[in-house]
């Protein structure tokens, strides 16, 4: 659930680098090599590789050494996106994101320049989403300003609310920036929090929030300072789905609907093979539901695609070489005319087995092939049967049924594993 390439940033009084559920989801600057002490990406800051603290003008934005409070933006990291599916602590908003830490607040707050050079921080290296888990009763210009900077280059920027009950958002929440997503806090039973502050544009869970803080630890945390990073995470879940594309898919089954109609008109010679670059697109449902069910477009979406279109030209080329030798006895007669078929099953057997030493496949997958394998070799040496056309058809479509369960079965025994 989400996508690395989207990226959000917390900017808060730093977050925990090395806690496990935040550890695989970190955003990392690809312009900057880490510990070489030198600024690589040309920003003015050095080392800079997951982020920056803006309050020690350093490269690594994990908390304060002393304080108890100094977990707060770890915390908030957590809600957006510790990593999920990986048997550890909690999962949050996005399993997959790239949370870029930036550090602006210290153990008594933060100055507006350096809330300021966070946020413009977050815009120029790719963040699509900001979170501020922070507030207060005064105005910044300094701060105003670099929101707007935020907004026209498209950042969203969620605010909390704040924490004192009072009839409007706090500063920067209550900011009219259209960029500005103030967000309220709500409890177990869906009514406003008493703490937070009124008219906010949304609320979010923000009561007794369980996250991460210290590496390896959790607890539970009230505020709107807690719901805001739902709404981020949302926001950055929403991106994860705009930046999911089916473009290559959709080029793939045109080119190759195109190419079977050139093929067809070339001649009978070239029918055959027509129909093979036609199952390219005939296939294609086995990526597009993949990507329905789980929003995203992977190396297994391809892998279920190569592995329909496998089968559907096995299952064609099958049929025409049953009609063909309908009447041929004995294996060579029958290896004279299917060494075409012979080739595709070796071929077939060859690319399963480098998909599995690839891990683009699980091993266990490989066996919703076994039938149709077993069926092609079986033909060359069982014996000749009348061909009753009808009959051919309930076949196929019963290796067809038994494929597509079989795939669906071990791809999931392999998930659970």
């Amino acid at each position: 659930v989400g996508d690395r390439r989207v990226v959000v940033a917390v900017v808060d009084d730093g977050v925990a680098l090395t806690h496990p559920d935040l550890a695989p989801n970190l955003w990392i600057n690809p312009s900057e090599i880490a510990g070489n002490g030198r600024d690589d990406d040309g920003d003015g800051l050095v080392d800079d590789v997951n982020g920056y603290d803006f309050v020690l003008r350093r490269g690594d934005p994990s908390p304060g050494r002393t304080g108890e409070a100094r977990w707060h933006g770890s915390h908030v990291a957590g809600t957006i996106g510790a990593a999920g599916d990986n048997g550890v602590g909690v999962a949050g908003v996005n399993w997959k994101v790239s949370l870029m830490a930036l550090r602006a607040l210290g153990p008594n707050g933060g100055r507006s320049d350096d809330l300021a050079r966070a946020i413009d921080y977050a815009v120029d290296h790719g963040a699509r989403v900001i979170n501020a888990s922070w507030g207060g009763n005064g105005q910044s210009q300094t701060i105003a300003k670099a929101i707007a900077r935020a907004r026209k280059r498209g950042v969203l920027f969620v605010a909390a609310a704040g924490n004192e009950a009072a009839a409007r958002p706090s500063f920067p929440a209550n900011l009219g920036d259209d960029a500005v997503l103030s967000v309220g806090a709500f409890g177990p039973g869906g009514a406003l929090a008493p703490f937070s502050n009124r008219a906010a544009l949304v609320a979010a869970p923000g009561v007794g929030i369980l996250s991460t803080t210290a590496p390896g630890q959790y607890d539970r945390y009230d505020g709107t300072s807690m719901a805001a990073p739902h709404v981020a995470g949302l926001a950055a879940l929403l991106w994860a789905g705009r930046n999911a594309s089916l473009w290559p898919l959709g080029a793939a089954v045109a080119a190759a609907f195109i190419g079977q109609a050139i093929l067809k008109k070339l001649g009978r010679r070239t029918r055959m093979l027509s129909e093979m670059v036609g199952t390219i697109g005939l296939t294609a449902s086995a990526p597009a539901a993949y990507y329905v069910i789980t929003g995203e477009f992977n190396a297994t979406a391809w892998m279920l695609w190569l592995a329909n279109i496998l089968f559907a030209g096995d299952q064609i080329h099958y049929v025409q070489l049953r009609i063909h030798t309908a009447k041929i006895q004995g294996f060579r007669a029958k290896f004279t005319h299917g060494w075409g078929f012979a080739l595709g099953q070796t071929l077939m057997t060859a690319i399963i087995t480098l998909a599995c030493l690839a891990r683009l496949m699980p091993p266990i997958a490989s066996l919703a092939f076994a039938p149709l394998l077993f069926r092609g070799w079986f033909y060359f040496v069982q014996e000749p049967t009348p061909l009753v056309v009808r009959r051919l058809g309930w076949s196929e479509l019963k290796h067809a049924t038994a494929f597509c369960v079989l795939l669906i079965a071990t791809f999931i025994l392999a998930r659970q594993r």
